[in-house]
Protein backbone atom coordinates (compact mmCIF):
# COMPACT_ATOMS: atom_id res chain seq x y z
CA UNK A 1 0.00 0.00 0.00
CA UNK A 2 1.23 3.27 -1.47
CA UNK A 3 0.10 6.63 0.55
CA UNK A 4 0.45 9.54 -1.54
CA UNK A 5 2.19 12.62 0.67
CA UNK A 6 2.42 15.09 -2.26
CA UNK A 7 1.71 18.69 -0.87
CA UNK A 8 -0.67 19.44 -3.82
CA UNK A 9 -3.30 16.84 -3.02
CA UNK A 10 -3.51 17.83 0.19
CA UNK A 11 -6.13 20.94 1.73
CA UNK A 12 -5.14 23.83 2.17
CA UNK A 13 -6.79 24.54 5.13
CA UNK A 14 -6.18 20.68 6.71
CA UNK A 15 -3.42 18.46 6.52
CA UNK A 16 -5.08 15.61 5.63
CA UNK A 17 -4.68 12.92 3.06
CA UNK A 18 -6.62 12.54 -0.40
CA UNK A 19 -4.99 9.56 -2.14
CA UNK A 20 -4.78 6.11 -1.19
CA UNK A 21 -3.04 3.81 -4.01
CA UNK A 22 -3.20 -0.14 -4.05
CA UNK A 23 -1.21 -1.67 -6.93
CA UNK A 24 -2.49 -4.87 -6.27
CA UNK A 25 -5.28 -4.93 -8.74
CA UNK A 26 -4.51 -1.40 -9.85
CA UNK A 27 -7.13 0.01 -7.41
CA UNK A 28 -7.21 3.62 -6.18
CA UNK A 29 -8.85 5.47 -3.37
CA UNK A 30 -9.73 9.00 -4.12
CA UNK A 31 -11.10 12.18 -3.05
CA UNK A 32 -12.37 14.57 -5.02
CA UNK A 33 -13.15 17.54 -3.24
CA UNK A 34 -13.54 20.35 -5.65
CA UNK A 35 -9.95 21.66 -6.05
CA UNK A 36 -7.95 22.19 -8.93
CA UNK A 37 -5.14 19.78 -8.08
CA UNK A 38 -7.48 16.90 -7.44
CA UNK A 39 -9.44 17.50 -10.22
CA UNK A 40 -6.04 17.60 -12.63
CA UNK A 41 -4.74 14.50 -10.83
CA UNK A 42 -7.46 12.59 -11.65
CA UNK A 43 -7.34 13.68 -15.65
CA UNK A 44 -3.59 12.52 -15.99
CA UNK A 45 -4.20 9.42 -14.09
CA UNK A 46 -7.22 7.67 -14.35
CA UNK A 47 -6.64 6.31 -17.93
CA UNK A 48 -4.11 3.97 -16.08
CA UNK A 49 -7.15 2.90 -13.89
CA UNK A 50 -9.11 -0.65 -13.33
CA UNK A 51 -10.68 0.08 -10.31
CA UNK A 52 -11.74 3.55 -9.09
CA UNK A 53 -13.47 4.25 -5.22
CA UNK A 54 -14.09 7.64 -6.33
CA UNK A 55 -15.74 10.21 -2.78
CA UNK A 56 -16.73 13.28 -4.08
CA UNK A 57 -17.08 15.25 -1.36
CA UNK A 58 -18.13 18.37 -2.24
CA UNK A 59 -20.02 20.06 -5.62
CA UNK A 60 -18.37 19.62 -8.43
CA UNK A 61 -18.96 20.55 -12.06
CA UNK A 62 -20.52 18.11 -14.81
CA UNK A 63 -17.81 18.47 -17.04
CA UNK A 64 -15.05 17.79 -14.56
CA UNK A 65 -16.93 14.28 -13.82
CA UNK A 66 -17.89 14.16 -18.04
CA UNK A 67 -14.18 14.57 -18.59
CA UNK A 68 -12.66 11.65 -15.65
CA UNK A 69 -15.27 9.02 -17.39
CA UNK A 70 -14.48 10.07 -21.19
CA UNK A 71 -10.47 9.03 -19.40
CA UNK A 72 -11.77 6.36 -17.67
CA UNK A 73 -12.27 3.63 -20.71
CA UNK A 74 -10.32 0.97 -19.06
CA UNK A 75 -12.26 0.49 -15.83
CA UNK A 76 -14.05 -2.06 -14.65
CA UNK A 77 -14.72 -1.34 -11.27
CA UNK A 78 -16.41 1.77 -10.33
CA UNK A 79 -17.39 2.57 -6.96
CA UNK A 80 -18.82 6.66 -6.44
CA UNK A 81 -19.75 7.81 -2.83
CA UNK A 82 -21.58 11.17 -2.86
CA UNK A 83 -23.93 13.46 -1.37
CA UNK A 84 -23.89 15.97 -4.20
CA UNK A 85 -24.02 14.57 -7.55
CA UNK A 86 -27.61 14.66 -9.46
CA UNK A 87 -26.67 12.67 -12.44
CA UNK A 88 -24.02 10.44 -13.88
CA UNK A 89 -22.10 10.97 -17.63
CA UNK A 90 -22.04 8.43 -19.56
CA UNK A 91 -20.15 5.43 -18.50
CA UNK A 92 -16.50 3.68 -18.92
CA UNK A 93 -17.47 1.35 -22.13
CA UNK A 94 -15.73 -2.14 -20.09
CA UNK A 95 -16.96 -1.56 -16.88
CA UNK A 96 -17.97 -4.88 -15.18
CA UNK A 97 -18.75 -3.40 -11.69
CA UNK A 98 -21.15 -0.13 -10.51
CA UNK A 99 -21.52 0.42 -7.08
CA UNK A 100 -23.15 3.92 -5.69
CA UNK A 101 -23.41 4.72 -1.96
CA UNK A 102 -25.34 7.16 -0.21
CA UNK A 103 -25.68 9.14 -3.32
CA UNK A 104 -28.58 10.88 -1.90
CA UNK A 105 -29.66 13.75 -4.62
CA UNK A 106 -29.16 11.43 -7.79
CA UNK A 107 -32.18 10.85 -9.69
CA UNK A 108 -31.10 9.02 -12.87
CA UNK A 109 -28.67 6.30 -14.47
CA UNK A 110 -27.50 6.70 -17.54
CA UNK A 111 -27.33 3.35 -19.96
CA UNK A 112 -25.55 0.84 -18.75
CA UNK A 113 -22.64 -0.82 -19.85
CA UNK A 114 -23.41 -4.21 -22.01
CA UNK A 115 -20.44 -5.79 -20.08
CA UNK A 116 -21.70 -5.06 -16.34
CA UNK A 117 -22.20 -7.60 -14.02
CA UNK A 118 -22.61 -6.31 -10.77
CA UNK A 119 -24.97 -3.16 -9.72
CA UNK A 120 -25.11 -2.01 -6.68
CA UNK A 121 -27.36 1.22 -6.15
CA UNK A 122 -27.36 1.87 -2.20
CA UNK A 123 -29.22 4.48 0.07
CA UNK A 124 -29.45 6.49 -3.51
CA UNK A 125 -33.45 7.28 -2.13
CA UNK A 126 -34.36 9.59 -5.16
CA UNK A 127 -33.65 7.38 -7.90
CA UNK A 128 -36.89 5.90 -8.59
CA UNK A 129 -36.40 3.53 -11.54
CA UNK A 130 -33.48 1.93 -13.29
CA UNK A 131 -32.64 1.91 -17.05
CA UNK A 132 -32.94 -1.33 -19.29
CA UNK A 133 -30.51 -4.02 -17.61
CA UNK A 134 -28.05 -5.41 -19.36
CA UNK A 135 -28.29 -9.19 -20.58
CA UNK A 136 -24.69 -9.56 -18.74
CA UNK A 137 -26.14 -8.89 -15.07
CA UNK A 138 -25.21 -11.20 -12.95
CA UNK A 139 -25.98 -9.41 -9.26
CA UNK A 140 -28.64 -6.31 -8.68
CA UNK A 141 -28.79 -4.54 -5.00
CA UNK A 142 -30.40 -1.30 -4.13
CA UNK A 143 -31.13 -1.07 -0.80
CA UNK A 144 -32.70 1.36 1.00
CA UNK A 145 -32.47 2.85 4.47
CA UNK A 146 -35.33 1.92 6.84
CA UNK A 147 -35.81 5.50 8.29
CA UNK A 148 -36.41 7.27 4.20
CA UNK A 149 -39.38 6.68 2.68
CA UNK A 150 -38.26 7.81 -0.43
CA UNK A 151 -37.10 4.27 -2.67
CA UNK A 152 -37.00 2.60 -6.03
CA UNK A 153 -40.56 2.53 -7.15
CA UNK A 154 -40.15 -0.33 -9.80
CA UNK A 155 -38.05 -2.43 -11.45
CA UNK A 156 -37.47 -3.22 -15.45
CA UNK A 157 -37.57 -6.59 -16.57
CA UNK A 158 -34.47 -8.64 -15.35
CA UNK A 159 -31.74 -10.47 -16.99
CA UNK A 160 -31.33 -14.15 -17.79
CA UNK A 161 -28.75 -14.49 -15.81
CA UNK A 162 -29.07 -12.64 -12.64
CA UNK A 163 -28.61 -15.29 -10.01
CA UNK A 164 -28.83 -12.77 -6.79
CA UNK A 165 -31.76 -9.79 -6.26
CA UNK A 166 -31.38 -7.83 -3.13
CA UNK A 167 -34.07 -5.01 -2.96
CA UNK A 168 -34.55 -4.68 1.11
CA UNK A 169 -35.49 -1.47 2.22
CA UNK A 170 -37.51 -0.53 -1.07
CA UNK A 171 -40.66 0.53 0.48
CA UNK A 172 -42.43 1.85 -2.36
CA UNK A 173 -41.90 -0.95 -4.66
CA UNK A 174 -45.21 -2.54 -5.04
CA UNK A 175 -44.64 -5.44 -7.46
CA UNK A 176 -41.85 -7.52 -8.91
CA UNK A 177 -40.92 -8.64 -13.09
CA UNK A 178 -41.14 -11.99 -13.82
CA UNK A 179 -38.13 -13.81 -12.26
CA UNK A 180 -35.10 -15.53 -14.25
CA UNK A 181 -34.94 -19.32 -13.76
CA UNK A 182 -30.58 -18.51 -12.52
CA UNK A 183 -32.23 -16.86 -9.64
CA UNK A 184 -30.23 -18.39 -6.35
CA UNK A 185 -30.60 -15.86 -3.84
CA UNK A 186 -33.79 -13.18 -3.76
CA UNK A 187 -33.88 -10.52 -0.71
CA UNK A 188 -37.29 -8.27 -0.69
CA UNK A 189 -37.76 -8.09 3.22
CA UNK A 190 -39.45 -4.94 4.15
CA UNK A 191 -40.69 -3.92 0.67
CA UNK A 192 -43.77 -2.90 2.73
CA UNK A 193 -46.57 -2.43 -0.25
CA UNK A 194 -44.93 -5.72 -2.03
CA UNK A 195 -48.28 -7.16 -2.24
CA UNK A 196 -47.65 -10.37 -4.16
CA UNK A 197 -44.53 -12.44 -5.03
CA UNK A 198 -44.10 -13.79 -8.73
CA UNK A 199 -44.07 -17.40 -9.23
CA UNK A 200 -40.87 -19.14 -7.68
CA UNK A 201 -40.99 -22.88 -8.65
CA UNK A 202 -39.08 -22.48 -11.63
CA UNK A 203 -36.24 -20.44 -10.55
CA UNK A 204 -33.35 -22.14 -8.45
CA UNK A 205 -33.13 -20.10 -5.46
CA UNK A 206 -31.65 -20.95 -2.56
CA UNK A 207 -32.33 -18.56 0.07
CA UNK A 208 -35.34 -16.10 0.17
CA UNK A 209 -35.62 -13.23 2.63
CA UNK A 210 -39.25 -11.63 2.67
CA UNK A 211 -39.67 -10.72 6.26
CA UNK A 212 -41.60 -7.47 7.12
CA UNK A 213 -43.46 -7.45 3.81
CA UNK A 214 -46.28 -6.66 5.57
CA UNK A 215 -49.19 -6.80 2.83
CA UNK A 216 -48.32 -10.71 1.88
CA UNK A 217 -50.96 -12.88 2.79
CA UNK A 218 -49.70 -15.74 0.48
CA UNK A 219 -46.23 -16.95 -0.59
CA UNK A 220 -45.87 -18.91 -3.62
CA UNK A 221 -44.18 -22.72 -4.20
CA UNK A 222 -40.79 -22.72 -3.52
CA UNK A 223 -38.20 -24.37 -5.38
CA UNK A 224 -37.08 -27.82 -4.94
CA UNK A 225 -33.51 -25.87 -4.80
CA UNK A 226 -34.74 -23.81 -1.42
CA UNK A 227 -32.26 -24.39 1.67
CA UNK A 228 -33.33 -21.28 4.09
CA UNK A 229 -36.64 -19.15 4.04
CA UNK A 230 -37.02 -16.04 6.46
CA UNK A 231 -40.77 -14.83 6.60
CA UNK A 232 -40.86 -12.94 9.90
CA UNK A 233 -43.87 -10.78 10.49
CA UNK A 234 -45.88 -11.55 7.98
CA UNK A 235 -49.00 -11.15 10.09
CA UNK A 236 -51.39 -11.80 7.48
CA UNK A 237 -49.95 -14.92 6.32
CA UNK A 238 -52.08 -18.42 7.39
CA UNK A 239 -50.49 -20.95 5.48
CA UNK A 240 -47.17 -22.08 4.40
CA UNK A 241 -46.80 -23.35 0.25
CA UNK A 242 -45.54 -26.30 -0.54
CA UNK A 243 -42.15 -26.81 1.03
CA UNK A 244 -39.20 -28.70 -0.55
CA UNK A 245 -38.80 -30.99 2.08
CA UNK A 246 -35.74 -32.73 1.47
CA UNK A 247 -33.67 -29.67 0.85
CA UNK A 248 -35.11 -27.49 3.57
CA UNK A 249 -32.16 -26.45 6.47
CA UNK A 250 -33.69 -22.86 7.98
CA UNK A 251 -37.15 -22.13 8.35
CA UNK A 252 -37.91 -18.87 10.15
CA UNK A 253 -41.95 -17.71 10.35
CA UNK A 254 -41.64 -15.69 13.45
CA UNK A 255 -44.29 -13.49 14.16
CA UNK A 256 -46.85 -15.22 11.31
CA UNK A 257 -50.15 -16.55 11.88
CA UNK A 258 -49.73 -19.91 10.43
CA UNK A 259 -51.96 -22.67 12.05
CA UNK A 260 -50.43 -25.82 10.71
CA UNK A 261 -46.90 -27.02 9.81
CA UNK A 262 -45.42 -29.81 7.59
CA UNK A 263 -45.69 -32.92 9.40
CA UNK A 264 -42.17 -33.95 8.84
CA UNK A 265 -39.08 -31.41 7.94
CA UNK A 266 -36.09 -34.03 7.83
CA UNK A 267 -33.28 -31.57 6.69
CA UNK A 268 -34.47 -28.60 9.01
CA UNK A 269 -31.87 -27.55 11.02
CA UNK A 270 -33.13 -24.19 12.46
CA UNK A 271 -36.79 -23.37 13.08
CA UNK A 272 -38.04 -20.67 14.36
CA UNK A 273 -41.71 -20.29 14.78
CA UNK A 274 -44.55 -18.93 16.84
CA UNK A 275 -46.10 -22.04 18.87
CA UNK A 276 -49.80 -21.65 19.39
CA UNK A 277 -52.55 -23.78 20.61
CA UNK A 278 -53.37 -26.51 18.16
CA UNK A 279 -49.93 -25.75 16.46
CA UNK A 280 -48.09 -29.24 16.31
CA UNK A 281 -44.27 -29.16 15.30
CA UNK A 282 -42.95 -31.42 12.79
CA UNK A 283 -40.59 -34.33 12.68
CA UNK A 284 -37.22 -32.81 12.92
CA UNK A 285 -34.83 -35.22 13.33
CA UNK A 286 -31.73 -32.92 11.81
CA UNK A 287 -32.65 -29.67 13.97
CA UNK A 288 -30.13 -28.16 15.97
CA UNK A 289 -31.66 -25.04 17.18
CA UNK A 290 -35.15 -24.41 18.23
CA UNK A 291 -36.60 -20.85 18.55
CA UNK A 292 -40.03 -20.54 20.10
CA UNK A 293 -39.70 -17.55 21.90
CA UNK A 294 -42.30 -14.94 22.28
CA UNK A 295 -44.87 -17.74 22.20
CA UNK A 296 -47.27 -16.02 24.79
CA UNK A 297 -50.13 -18.70 24.50
CA UNK A 298 -47.73 -21.78 25.04
CA UNK A 299 -48.12 -23.81 28.05
CA UNK A 300 -45.95 -27.05 27.06
CA UNK A 301 -43.21 -28.26 25.42
CA UNK A 302 -43.62 -31.40 23.06
CA UNK A 303 -42.36 -34.29 25.41
CA UNK A 304 -40.23 -35.73 22.94
CA UNK A 305 -37.36 -32.68 21.79
CA UNK A 306 -35.28 -33.43 18.19
CA UNK A 307 -32.89 -35.87 19.36
CA UNK A 308 -29.95 -33.67 18.29
CA UNK A 309 -30.96 -30.10 19.70
CA UNK A 310 -28.32 -28.00 20.87
CA UNK A 311 -29.78 -24.98 21.17
CA UNK A 312 -33.77 -24.20 22.64
CA UNK A 313 -35.10 -20.84 22.79
CA UNK A 314 -38.22 -19.92 25.29
CA UNK A 315 -37.53 -17.16 26.50
CA UNK A 316 -40.46 -14.55 26.44
CA UNK A 317 -43.05 -17.88 26.91
CA UNK A 318 -44.89 -16.37 29.31
CA UNK A 319 -47.91 -19.00 29.64
CA UNK A 320 -44.92 -21.65 29.81
CA UNK A 321 -45.70 -23.65 32.94
CA UNK A 322 -43.50 -27.33 31.94
CA UNK A 323 -40.44 -28.45 30.27
CA UNK A 324 -40.55 -31.97 29.06
CA UNK A 325 -39.17 -34.62 32.00
CA UNK A 326 -36.10 -35.49 29.65
CA UNK A 327 -34.01 -32.98 27.80
CA UNK A 328 -31.89 -34.16 24.88
CA UNK A 329 -28.26 -35.37 25.95
CA UNK A 330 -26.83 -32.78 23.17
CA UNK A 331 -28.53 -29.48 24.35
CA UNK A 332 -25.83 -26.66 25.17
CA UNK A 333 -28.01 -23.86 25.56
CA UNK A 334 -31.58 -23.49 27.25
CA UNK A 335 -32.74 -19.83 27.29
CA UNK A 336 -35.54 -19.41 29.37
CA UNK A 337 -35.88 -15.36 30.29
CA UNK A 338 -39.25 -14.19 31.19
CA UNK A 339 -41.08 -17.58 31.33
CA UNK A 340 -42.93 -16.19 34.44
CA UNK A 341 -44.77 -19.02 34.95
CA UNK A 342 -42.33 -21.75 34.55
CA UNK A 343 -42.27 -23.33 38.39
CA UNK A 344 -39.02 -26.15 37.99
CA UNK A 345 -36.51 -27.34 35.63
CA UNK A 346 -35.49 -30.50 34.60
CA UNK A 347 -32.39 -32.33 35.24
CA UNK A 348 -29.57 -30.23 32.63
CA UNK A 349 -27.59 -33.11 30.39
CA UNK A 350 -23.84 -33.04 30.79
CA UNK A 351 -23.14 -31.36 27.17
CA UNK A 352 -25.31 -28.12 28.81
CA UNK A 353 -23.17 -24.73 28.74
CA UNK A 354 -25.48 -22.00 28.90
CA UNK A 355 -28.88 -21.68 31.11
CA UNK A 356 -30.37 -18.38 31.24
CA UNK A 357 -33.46 -17.71 33.94
CA UNK A 358 -33.50 -14.05 34.50
CA UNK A 359 -37.48 -12.80 34.64
CA UNK A 360 -38.57 -16.22 35.86
CA UNK A 361 -40.43 -15.05 38.35
CA UNK A 362 -42.10 -18.36 39.82
CA UNK A 363 -38.95 -20.22 39.51
CA UNK A 364 -38.99 -22.45 42.78
CA UNK A 365 -36.41 -25.03 41.88
CA UNK A 366 -33.33 -25.23 39.91
CA UNK A 367 -31.43 -28.44 39.10
CA UNK A 368 -28.02 -29.44 40.03
CA UNK A 369 -26.03 -27.17 38.26
CA UNK A 370 -22.51 -29.41 39.27
CA UNK A 371 -23.49 -32.29 36.68
CA UNK A 372 -22.83 -30.40 33.95
CA UNK A 373 -20.97 -27.91 32.27
CA UNK A 374 -22.94 -24.36 33.00
CA UNK A 375 -20.62 -21.72 34.13
CA UNK A 376 -20.67 -20.73 37.52
CA UNK A 377 -22.54 -17.63 37.05
CA UNK A 378 -26.14 -18.13 36.28
CA UNK A 379 -27.99 -14.82 36.23
CA UNK A 380 -31.21 -15.30 38.73
CA UNK A 381 -32.03 -11.71 38.71
CA UNK A 382 -35.76 -11.35 38.76
CA UNK A 383 -36.39 -15.14 39.99
CA UNK A 384 -37.91 -14.07 43.14
CA UNK A 385 -39.46 -17.37 44.19
CA UNK A 386 -36.65 -19.47 44.38
CA UNK A 387 -35.66 -20.28 48.10
CA UNK A 388 -32.66 -22.93 47.00
CA UNK A 389 -30.19 -24.39 44.71
CA UNK A 390 -28.11 -28.07 44.82
CA UNK A 391 -24.28 -28.19 44.21
CA UNK A 392 -22.95 -31.19 44.21
CA UNK A 393 -25.37 -33.00 46.17
CA UNK A 394 -25.60 -30.21 49.02
CA UNK A 395 -28.89 -27.77 49.14
CA UNK A 396 -27.93 -23.84 49.99
CA UNK A 397 -30.65 -21.66 51.02
CA UNK A 398 -31.25 -18.25 49.45
CA UNK A 399 -33.10 -16.73 52.07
Amino acid sequence: MLRCSCSELRDEDENTQKLVVSWLGHSIDFQLDGSASANSWLQKNIKSMRKLSLRISAAVAPKVLQDAMKGGSNLTCLTIISEHIEALPPLPPQLQQLVLEECEELRALPALPRTLQILRCNCCHRLKSLPELPPSLAELEAVSDLSMYDSLAQLPALPKGLTRLNISGCRALKELPVLPAALVHLDCSWCRLLGQLPQLAHTGIIKLECSYCCWLEELPDMPYSLEHLRAVRLQRLTTLPKLPTDTLKTLNIRGTTISELPGSLPRLEVLLCSLKPGLRLPALPSCKELNVSESSQLQQLPEQLPAGLIHLDCRWCSALQRLPAHLPPTLEHLQLNGCKALQQLPELPASSKGLYVEGCSSLQQLPDLSNCQVAGHVSLKGCEALREIRVGGLTFSLQ
